[in-house]
């Protein structure tokens, strides 16, 4: 695995974890963001700004509080991206190095949203095997 790649088992390692956890205020019986479009959100923040170490992007439903937690293997990593999306210090849960919280809003999503930029969208390719006649079907059509 590269450094600075999204991993889907640190979260499991046995080292300590440095914790960003990033809670999801509710609107009108609704999230202020869906959890796996913050997910992907932060996904691309990151690739804009990687990090130094090993990391992964987590959706948490803990006792039913929605929150995106970002794990680093390092400590300046984990401060770092606190620190440009307004979150502070709190207190270590077991198995944590560090934690520091991010209570989202949004001007905190503009900033984010603005630093990872829009979604890239892969262009669907034609299936070979569906595409015989002389007019592509819509069912020629799959996302890779």
């Amino acid at each position: 695995m590269q450094m600075g790649e999204p991993s889907s088992t640190m979260a499991a390692a046995p080292t300590a974890r440095h914790v960003v956890v990033v809670r999801v205020p509710m609107r009108d019986d609704d999230l202020l963001v869906a959890l796996r479009d913050l997910q992907n959100l932060l996904i691309r923040y990151l690739r804009k700004k990687p990090p130094e170490g090993d990391y992964t992007i987590l959706i948490m439903r803990q006792d039913g509080v929605p929150e995106v937690h970002c794990v680093f293997s390092g400590s300046m990593d984990a401060e770092r991206l606190a620190a440009s999306i307004h979150g502070g210090p709190a207190t270590a849960g077991g198995g944590e190095a560090s934690r520091h919280f991010v209570e989202l809003d949004d001007e905190i999503l503009f900033e984010v949203a603005k630093v990872a930029g829009p979604p890239s969208f892969k262009r669907a390719k034609p299936d070979a095997s569906e595409a015989g006649g002389p007019m592509r079907s819509v069912g020629a059509m799959r996302r890779r």
